[in-house]
């Protein structure tokens, strides 16, 4: 009997020194974490219905106010015909850059219009901004734990960050505006994801001394995940968020595999229990 209550107090004092190695070394990791980022289309809200909204909002502002260009392209199909038809003729400078291909569309269609040039820039600085007014009410369309996860982080002290292909405006968006500290778009790194110059940029914003220090969290394999890990961040995680629609839809049936640093989550709730787990946020229950 005594042997046998000996055997079990020494496993119970392993299992009581392996729970405070566990302890320390989730400690360990969120003492190196200081900024987490996050895509934002499909990740922080709903691309398609936001779009999709924003493309009929824009349409119908074009027959209200533009009816000249409008009579070209009566129909959101042919305004996006429209639009990559300038990208490929190289009329847009800046192709990786959603903001500067649509004002080149627009430039384009009110050239094609035979507007003048003062009514041209009047229409590119009008059609843009009704278009960007749509693209920024994302409200009825955040996905769900996206508010708590991003105001848990602010509040334990972590850096917040985007790094988003989109060109939503985080500013412009009341909900979100003062939960990020910075956010990096293709107009301001040069390049849109899966570039690392988004992330670079991102890191050089942030205020991390090593990448290691960063999470990022995004939709996207090809253009959030992947990339974020090849970059050294401390975590990439795999939210499986995205749509058909966007292409960044997990696929069923699909075997996924991953080295260490990255990990798959189903939703953004998940994301903040790994985060819990990891030591980065504190148990509330």
């Amino acid at each position: 009997m005594l042997l046998a209550l000996a055997a079990g107090l020494g496993i119970s004092s392993l299992l009581v020194r392996r729970r405070r190695r566990q302890v320390r070394l989730r400690r360990a990791a969120a003492a190196r974490v200081r900024c987490v980022t996050f895509d934002l289309d499909d990740t922080i809200w709903q691309c398609e219905p936001v779009i999709t909204r924003a493309a009929a909002v824009f349409m119908r502002f074009l027959a209200a106010e533009l009816p000249r260009i409008f009579s070209l392209f009566p129909t959101i199909e042919l305004w996006r015909e429209h639009s990559r038809a300038v990208c490929a003729s190289g009329r847009c400078s800046a192709p990786h850059d959603l903001s500067a291909v649509r004002r080149a569309a627009m430039r384009e269609a009110a050239r094609v219009a035979g507007l003048s040039e003062v009514d041209t820039e009047r229409a590119v600085r009008i059609g843009f901004d009704a278009f960007m007014r749509a693209r920024n009410d994302v409200g009825d369309f955040m996905v769900p734990g996206a508010l708590r996860l991003l105001r848990r982080l602010r509040k334990a002290g972590y850096q917040v960050g985007a790094v988003s292909n989109g060109n939503a405006d985080i500013v412009k968006i009341p909900a979100l505006a003062r939960l990020f500290d910075f956010a990096v778009s293709p107009a301001s790194a040069g390049a849109k994801k899966p570039d690392l110059a988004p992330f670079r940029l991102a890191f050089e914003l942030s205020v991390c001394e090593s990448r290691h220090e960063m999470i990022h969290v995004g939709d996207s394999l090809k253009s959030d995940v992947w990339p974020a890990w090849q970059f050294g961040v401390h975590a990439s995680f795999w939210v499986t968020t995205g749509s058909v629609w966007s292409g960044t839809n997990k696929v069923e049936g699909k075997e996924y595999r991953f080295p260490a640093g990255i990990f798959e989550c189903a939703s953004l709730t998940e994301v903040e229990g790994m985060l819990v787990g990891m030591g980065i946020l504190e148990n509330m229950y």
